[in-house]
């Protein structure tokens, strides 16, 4: 029966659960609005019948607003053109390089950080040679690689990374994030053994790759160890004596004893042996080589043999693995990855596509005349009424699509970037503003292409334009039909005066520091002079706003301790040191006024808000009668009902 009931149930995009003039909305429609506008809503049964038939009726509501905003011709008013083009100036630039750039590359490097790469590479820099013959002789070494001569044999001879040519030009495992993008998007392509098909290009010079391993990686280990050191009793280096050592110690943790009762007993690494040896957790490459291969190789529980390195002589036990975080959980440090080694070359390169595909096409005419004054211009104000200004205002910055964009634009864009704003307009800076000007309008080309074809983009513009309409709509038939009268405000603090009341208050002067014997010290001072306010305004410590030479006129008596210390004593007399707020005080009271009613000129700022609140309540009420008088709302509390309990099914 149920399977018969949804097979003849229509699609939701087909339930009209409501109508407004010639106009419907679909249960689809609705609900999507429901579940934007009730936040953690995930599904039709996180909703309640009657929350449902109350959402659609300010839904309605809301519709009907936007169809007499678009009778109005909204759409077509020449301010509300530019303001969406701002906004989408705005927000289109970083959203685009959000969504399209950033989003997936840490996507990308999610996946690629499952992997850890080993990799040797030969590097022929070009600091002493011209990058032409840098490619040239790294294509020499390619040509030998391919003709089967030993990778490790090259590396020694040609690589000028001193740090790997004697390991065979291995560097070790590295994952997605550590290295340069260029780097590791070509040692992610390629399969165990194989050599990339051509030198890679960093900043560094030519890369010829290898990668040698590919494993699963493990984000974090925690290991204990006992480190014996090559030293003997008398502190003398003796690499015999801690080998025989390190086995004595060996041998004790095969007959079953406790690493870390051992490890306090016997480990060098006076950092690690009270706690048994335990090191915590640490990443791949945090330790010395010798020390990290052998601890990543361990199962949790497991056991090392003798490890040496640098330090000594190792025994290590794993006892746990961190697991691979989920994606969102992972968000932010990808993301610091990324801007740190990604980012600047994956949006070098999405500029140089652009440039490409827009016809981009740059003028050095206003760099050129920049370099020729004197410097002392600045991005802003100043510049418009500038000689500066003067030289460069038929000037172009670029062309795109054929059309050239004026230096004025550039300019506007400068005075509004904190970046520029305010400092001289110089070569170095004019360079920079140009850069990132031009960046900007390519991006804004493009987030023009993609505007009508990504879905979150225009529902994002939608929302935006929707509440223009809305925002006029209420301006117009609400905010500005609000008329403030005087006799009616008077009337309506008549009717309500009893809700404005002040508390009891009380004015006084306080000598604070925030230093008990300092007080003391002025107590004592304070018993020979007559004027107390005086040696205040020249003395507290306490500065606050509203609060003039430390004198608290009329607040509220249970507004802090020292207000409630002044209101307990009479008009003139001095309080004993007491402690107050972050510090110390001595408060003197001057003068008390009891709780009452607030005059008409004290409340009208309420009153007017209260007015205001209550107008702006009936003309809401107004309007939306009108609406319902022309559009003749009906919503389908049936069908909306019949649609909800389906999807509880």
């Amino acid at each position: 029966v149920t399977l018969l009931f949804f097979a003849c149930s229509p699609k939701n995009s087909e339930i009209v659960v409501a109508t407004f003039d010639d106009k419907s909305i679909s249960f689809d429609e609705l609900q999507s609005a429901y579940e934007t506008n009730k936040i953690g809503t995930t599904n039709t049964g996180s909703g309640s019948i009657d929350e449902y038939k109350e959402f659609t009726d300010l839904y309605l509501n809301y519709k009907m607003k936007l169809a007499e905003a678009e009778e109005r011709g909204y759409k077509n008013d020449p301010a509300v053109k530019e303001e969406l083009l701002e906004y989408r100036r705005t927000v289109g630039v970083p959203y685009f390089v959000e969504k399209h750039l950033i989003e997936p590359a840490l996507k990308e490097m999610y996946e690629n950080r499952k992997e850890e790469i080993r990799v040797s590479h030969i590097l022929i820099r070009f600091e002493k040679i011209s990058p032409e013959e840098a490619k040239s002789k790294a294509d020499t070494v390619l040509m030998r690689l391919k003709a089967g001569e030993k990778f490790e044999d090259l590396a020694a001879e040609y690589s000028e990374d001193i740090y790997s040519k004697d390991q065979g030009g291995d560097i070790y495992y590295v994952t997605a994030g550590q290295v340069l993008p260029e780097f590791e998007r070509a040692a992610y392509k390629m399969k165990v053994g194989e050599v990339y098909p051509e030198p890679v290009k960093t900043k560094y010079g030519y890369h010829i790759l290898k990668v040698t391993e590919r494993q699963k990686r493990i984000p974090k280990i925690r290991a204990s160890h006992i480190l014996v050191q090559f030293k003997n009793d008398s502190g003398n280096v003796d690499t015999a004596y801690a080998f025989e050592k390190i086995l004595k110690v060996k041998a004790r943790l095969d007959a079953g004893e406790d690493f870390a009762e051992v490890a306090k007993e016997t480990s060098d690494d006076r950092g690690t042996k009270e706690k048994g040896g335990d090191l915590g957790f640490f990443q791949r490459r945090m330790m010395v080589r010798p020390f990290d291969e052998a601890a990543f190789k361990l199962e949790v529980g497991q056991m090392s043999d003798i490890v040496e390195s640098p330090y000594g002589y190792h025994i290590i036990k794993l006892t746990e693995k961190e697991s691979y975080p989920s994606y969102e959980d992972d968000k932010s440090e990808l993301r610091k990855f990324y801007e740190r080694a990604g980012f600047e070359y994956d949006f070098n390169n999405l500029i140089d596509s652009l440039k490409s595909k827009y016809n981009y096409k740059q003028y050095d005419d206003i760099r050129q005349v920049v370099g020729r004054s004197d410097g002392q211009t600045t991005f802003g104000e100043k510049y418009w009424e500038s000689e500066l200004r003067d030289s460069l205002k038929n000037l172009y910055v670029c062309q795109i699509l054929g059309n050239d964009i004026p230096s004025d634009s550039l300019f506007k864009f400068a005075e509004t970037n904190k970046s520029f704003k305010g400092y001289g307009i110089n070569g170095n800076k004019i360079s920079e503003a140009i850069r990132q000007f031009t960046d900007e309008c390519l991006i804004h080309e493009e987030v023009k292409a993609i505007s009508n074809s990504d879905p979150e983009f225009m529902r994002m513009m939608e929302d935006y334009e929707n509440g223009i309409y809305i925002f006029r709509l209420q301006d117009e038939e609400v905010w500005q039909k609000i008329e403030v009268d005087s006799t009616q405000l008077i009337k309506l603090w008549e009717e309500t005066k009893e809700n404005y009341r002040l508390p009891d208050r009380v004015t006084f002067a306080e000598l604070f520091s925030i230093k008990k014997t300092k007080l003391d010290q002025w107590a004592d001072i304070l018993k020979s002079i007559d004027d107390f306010e005086k040696f205040v305004a020249e003395n507290t410590e306490r500065r606050k706003k509203n609060v003039v030479d430390g004198i608290y006129t009329l607040v509220d008596a249970n507004s802090s301790i020292m207000a409630q210390k002044a209101d307990s004593m009479e008009v003139g007399q001095i309080s004993e040191l007491f402690e107050s707020t972050a510090g110390w005080s001595i408060v003197k009271t001057l003068g008390k006024e009891e709780a009452r009613q607030k005059t008409y000129e004290e409340a009208l700022p309420e009153v007017a808000s209260l007015y205001q609140d209550r107008e702006s309540k009936r003309l809401e009420k107004e309007f939306l009668q009108y609406l319902k008088d022309k559009y003749n709302p009906k919503p389908n509390y049936e069908l909306l009902q019949e649609a909800i309990e389906s999807g509880k099914m």
